[in-house]
């Protein structure tokens, strides 16, 4: 149809239609992982990022992505440098604010 995964272009049917997934990244302080920017983990056309939520108190870091699979996402992380701890399917409830 012309539209890349999760682009503004592509009918809402279709954003809502990709899956959706939370990397884990654990103990961030001592074991000295490098947080990922956005743009790291976006692959245009299979990854896009949502959000990233940083919990420094608990050396935890979620990031929120759209992707194919998780396969897909653990490869993206790959190629970004990013160790990541699980990856799990996960399901947005209302709105990200942006």
């Amino acid at each position: 149809m012309g539209f890349h995964l999760g682009s503004a272009a592509a009918p809402a049917y279709a954003r809502d239609a990709v899956p959706t997934f939370l990397i884990e990244l654990y103990d961030t302080r001592s074991s000295g992982p490098r947080l990922p920017a956005a743009g790291e983990l976006t692959t245009p056309g299979a990854v896009r990022h949502l959000q990233t939520i940083l919990l420094p108190e608990d050396e935890t870091c979620f990031i929120l992505v759209e992707a194919c699979s998780a396969e897909v996402v653990r490869e993206a992380a790959g190629r970004a440098g990013i160790g990541v701890d699980r990856i799990t399917a996960a399901e947005v409830v209302g709105q990200l604010e942006r």
